[in-house]
């Protein structure tokens, strides 16, 4: 699933990306037992390995849901959640899942606190795609066509 070929249409690729995204996601929760590290075991009894699956706090709930809240499979849909935001690890966390009440408040948003702040000639980073921009329209097109987010 992850090493997966590309899709072909944007869908099929974006639908490969998420699922990959959900089985890395899953693994992640499995925490396993302390390792034997070559050690003797007394009495010839094996150690076992536990598996705790841990339920999701509050947090990661929020964090996911925001998180799926910000790619568009619908151009109709449009988000309420601020992608730049939820990038940003050193913002509280209140911060980082706010939700607007309009996507046209995310967009004032996005346009006062991110687009004003970005200098001529600075190349902006979204955090959330890991990927860097060239410049302030690059930044624009890539919150319009992946995250929906009109500027």
């Amino acid at each position: 699933m992850i090493l997966a070929p590309p899709g072909e249409t944007l869908e099929a690729e974006r639908k490969r990306r998420n699922d990959a995204i959900n089985a890395v996601s899953a693994y992640c929760k499995i925490q396993e037992g302390d390792m034997c590290g070559g050690q003797k075991r007394s009495g010839g009894r094996r150690k076992r390995v536990v598996i705790k699956e841990e339920s999701p706090s509050p947090e990661d709930k929020a964090l996911k849901a925001a998180m799926l809240s910000i790619y568009v499979n619908d151009p109709k849909e449009r988000p309420t959640v601020c992608f730049m935001c939820l990038g940003n690890e050193v913002a509280p966390f209140s911060v980082r899942v706010y939700a607007f009440s309009s996507p046209s408040d995310l967009t004032k948003h996005f346009k006062k606190k991110h687009l004003r702040r970005v200098d001529e000639g600075e190349a902006p980073e979204c955090r959330i795609c890991s990927i860097p921009l060239d410049h302030k329209m690059h930044l624009q097109n890539h919150a319009l066509r992946i995250h929906g987010t009109v500027s």
